[in-house]
């Protein structure tokens, strides 16, 4: 080949958007046509199979393809010359310029290769100060990635071990965890493979996971159906402590507590009226209506009254148990009520209070001690 200048020129050109077969043009300087390499957005072209080089006078050439790109296509052009020696200058040979000129060419090609590789590699930037870039061994690196320490050195490091990962925003498409898959495909949300669980663990018994938003608006727990549920599950019972589907708040255990710390607690029905179930039948139901009284009912649909609570009384339809009755200042106990219990006015009983009758007379005295 004649004798060539290489210029000093990045051996690396890439073309975007294109279509068709070319020719596509690198202007980097090469000996021959094996000393570039093709890729065809990450696989790699096979020389006269894939593609076909031309070069010009300078070195220079271009590349044309036996298929035709499509617009998405990335096709890369990259210096490809094997780094090794075929001229080999013997003692009392002939020593010519031309064998000189493509030596030393090829010197420089590869070295110029070999520093478009290192420009696609990570590297510290000539001002930083000494860190141990190196990896750590296989055996120590399985199985994690690579964190920088507090020094800038290389470390290896697991999800497990970070204390806090602090985020701003994070985009991803599916996360697969110990071959459980949760998918962000679905609308906006999380979506979750068949039969797969999403374990939110919190390390200590002070800590808490809150759900927030940045506004005051709400956030939504969205049911796809009426079939499905949210539910809180307690690991060390292995039993559904609470579960919200999409018309009822029901718990497993013995009692559910529904408490708020530090604020007020509001049960709004919207239409004023909350349905009182026991074994998933309704029982009754609470009535607040607009004048502010309060209304417990029995039973389903309109139901019976039994009880009104409106501004300072209450009114009990039927009977009203209780274990003492305040009125006033009177605390008035259960044996005192009994004394009032099935009493006949002007009739003498046990225990009983004693109260004339109509004529204001009373019987059955035995014994009247003045």
């Amino acid at each position: 080949m004649t004798d060539i200048a290489i210029n000093p020129v990045t051996r690396r050109v890439q073309f975007t958007g294109n279509t068709g077969t070319g020719p596509y043009a690198f202007t980097f300087n090469i000996l021959q046509s094996s000393d570039i390499t093709v890729y065809k957005n990450n696989a790699l072209f096979t020389l006269t199979t894939d593609y076909t080089v031309s070069i010009a006078s300078n070195g220079t050439g271009s590349v044309t393809t036996v298929v035709a790109l499509i617009s998405s296509d990335i096709l890369t052009i990259i210096g490809g010359r094997q780094l090794s020696r075929t001229t080999d200058f013997v003692t009392a040979g002939d020593l010519l310029a031309s064998s000189l000129n493509e030596q030393l060419d090829s010197n420089v090609i590869m070295s110029q290769q070999l520093d478009e590789r290192f420009d696609r590699s990570m590297k510290a930037q000539p001002g930083d100060t000494n860190a141990n870039m190196n990896l750590p061994l296989v055996a120590d690196r399985a199985n994690g990635f690579l964190t920088f320490d507090n020094s800038g050195n290389v470390t290896i490091n697991t999800i497990q071990n970070l204390d806090l990962l602090n985020l701003v925003q994070l985009n991803i498409g599916n996360i697969t965890i110990e071959g459980d898959t949760v998918s962000t495909s679905s609308g906006n949300g999380l979506a979750l493979s068949s039969g797969d669980d999403l374990d939110l663990v919190v390390p200590t018994s002070n800590a808490r996971i809150y759900f927030k938003r940045a506004t005051a608006t709400a956030i939504d727990w969205s049911l796809g159906s009426s079939h499905q549920s949210l539910r809180f599950i307690n690991t060390s019972s292995g039993g559904v402590s609470a579960s919200i589907d999409a018309t009822h708040l029901t718990s497993s255990a013995s009692a559910l507590e529904i408490r708020s710390e530090g604020a007020a607690l509001t049960l709004n029905s919207g239409d004023g009226t909350i349905p009182l179930e026991h074994d998933g039948t309704q029982r009754g139901y609470l009535n607040l209506d607009t004048a502010g009284t309060i209304k417990i009912y029995t039973g389903t649909g309109t139901g019976t009254l039994n009880t009104t609570f409106s501004s300072d009384a209450l009114t009990v339809v039927g009977t009203l148990t209780a274990g003492a009755l305040f009125i006033g200042g009177a605390n008035i106990s259960e044996v005192e009520l009994e004394m009032l219990d099935s009493i006949t006015a002007g009739t003498v009983a046990a225990s009983k209070a004693v109260v004339v009758d109509a004529n204001k007379d009373i019987s059955s005295f035995r014994n009247v001690t003045i």
